[in-house]
């Protein structure tokens, strides 16, 4: 979700005017910062709540709530945002939890918007379930790997995200939008990660990006947590090597596989090969799951 900035046209005459009678520009900034924060907070205000509105009226149906009172210590610690929980995972036979990487900002109102609980969820409902979806390539992409279905009609895409979880490893929002992750995020990220497979127990985690796997063993060192050793397999496409893992907790193990982000220049059928060997229960029940209706 990103909506472009408008840039008022008639701040830099007013400046140069202020300029030309010897009052102080900076302090002309500040005012206009000022005013167009308050501005900024009302129509934020209007903004989230709208889609507030529209998550309780129709993302809910989408999801399964049931998982979420046992995310409120995770709520309450760390987790920003709910993951996307579709509605028949629960029953799954095979469980697969998304990983992508972090939302991006471009407006005041994306920020306000994204740093509310339910954004993931929105996002995810719009962009995907909605009769007038827009495309995100990385969740297109996503759906082609797991499933090795190039394209999906609009009934399909809804049964692949109802049968997974997604979330994103990032919990702190880039903004402006040119930001991106730093060391410290991918370090915080794994405290998420934990909390969230603790709850939704799935039997298999697809990052959409390799660079969590670089702070994966320290970490679980630092939180006690048993674990196997990332492991980096061959190169697939572009020279990019995919990784592979698992915690364990308790009697509870779950392999991690790590591969290219799904984002651009994305070789969507040889990373599918790959996942087919690697996860080939995943890909296999996913694939069922999309094409159930079209066999019947």
């Amino acid at each position: 979700m990103r909506l472009r900035r408008r840039v008022s046209s008639s701040t830099i005459p007013i400046r140069l005017f202020l300029a030309f009678i010897g009052l102080n520009v900076n302090n002309l900034h500040t005012l206009h910062i000022m005013t167009s924060c308050e501005k900024s907070c009302k129509d934020s205000k209007e903004y989230v709540d709208g889609y507030e509105k529209k998550y309780n009226k129709d993302v809910k149906n989408h999801c399964d709530l049931t998982y979420d009172e046992e995310l409120e210590p995770a709520m309450a610690k760390c987790l920003v945002r709910l993951p996307w929980i579709g509605k028949s995972y629960r029953k799954a036979t095979t469980k697969v939890l998304i990983v992508a990487e972090s939302h991006y900002a471009n407006s005041e109102n994306n920020l306000a918007l994204f740093n509310r609980e339910f954004s993931t969820r929105l996002i995810v409902w719009e962009s995907r379930i909605t009769d007038d979806p827009y495309t995100v390539p990385q969740y297109n992409n996503l759906e082609r790997v797991l499933t090795g279905i190039k394209s999906m009609g609009n009934e399909n895409r809804e049964d692949f995200w109802e049968h997974v979880a997604f979330y994103n490893f990032i919990q702190r929002t880039m903004y402006p939008s040119k930001e991106r992750p730093n060391w410290n995020d991918f370090i915080d990220g794994w405290g998420h990660c934990i909390d969230v497979v603790k709850v939704l127990k799935p039997d298999v985690c697809l990052f959409s990006g390799v660079t969590a796997s670089k702070s994966f063993d320290g970490q679980m060192q630092k939180l006690g947590i048993s674990y196997a050793p990332v492991k980096r397999q061959a190169a697939i496409a572009s020279r990019v090597y995919p990784r592979v893992g698992a915690v364990n907790l308790g009697n509870y193990r779950l392999p991690l596989v790590f591969i290219k982000h799904c984002s651009s220049y994305f070789s969507w059928p040889t990373w599918y090969a790959y996942l087919r060997r690697t996860l080939p229960n995943a890909t296999t029940y996913l694939h069922e799951v999309v094409t159930a209706k079209q066999d019947r």
